[in-house]
């Protein structure tokens, strides 16, 4: 039997706004001049990807889940010239507390400020 996996409606959109994310990393790259072509971006994202994950004995796929490409630019003194360095960054996932969780501090925060106003001066 065919397994289907499947999620949430919060967390897809969450993963999917991740993909935005890591989108518009890779066309930084191309907007600052790091690559010449978005597919030269695309080339060096995956060949640091699948380098890192090889050294790291870690899936690709984790990797480029808890990963977002980003780029580092370093002023060279001695050829006077620019060089820029991809690199891939850690990114932080809060899928433990979905909506309900900040709307239920933003009442509690709402009703302890409410309890400060109405409380006489004395």
């Amino acid at each position: 039997m065919e397994t289907i996996n499947k999620l949430s409606f919060p967390d897809s959109i969450k993963l999917i706004n991740e993909a935005v994310k890591k989108e518009k990393a890779i066309d930084e790259l191309v907007l600052n001049n790091v690559c010449e072509e978005r597919e030269a971006a695309v080339r060096a994202v995956n060949k640091l990807l699948f380098d890192i994950a090889e050294k790291q004995n870690v899936s690709l796929y984790t990797l480029c889940f808890n990963t977002i490409p980003n780029y580092k630019r370093e002023w060279n003194m001695d050829k006077n010239t620019i060089e820029w360095t991809i690199t891939i960054d850690p990114i932080p996932f809060d899928f433990e507390h979905d909506g309900g969780y900040w709307k239920n501090m933003y009442y509690e925060l709402k009703n302890k400020i409410q309890e400060i106003i109405n409380k006489p001066n004395t």
